[in-house]
């Protein structure tokens, strides 16, 4: 699981970004308030989740930073 992404905003639209980390582009969904929050930034750190399900591999963001105890009670 990652915790968080480091690196440039690429790409963003209302519903997605693209953020660059360490050469590569990870595609993030999030929510309107990230959106509004992250406006004029070029650089930032975004906590993330990673969510696995049988047909597709996704990452959205947590803002603010979750607490460590959010993440551990999902269920697999």
């Amino acid at each position: 699981m990652y915790a968080y992404l480091k690196g440039a905003i690429t790409f963003r639209t209302a519903t997605y970004l693209t953020l660059e980390a360490g050469g590569v582009g990870y595609h993030l969904n999030i929510p309107l308030s990230t959106y509004t929050a992250l406006e004029g930034q070029e650089h930032t750190t975004l906590y993330t989740h990673f969510h696995v399900t049988e047909d597709a591999h996704t990452f959205s963001v947590l803002l603010p930073k979750p607490s460590a105890t959010c993440l551990s009670n999902s269920s697999v």
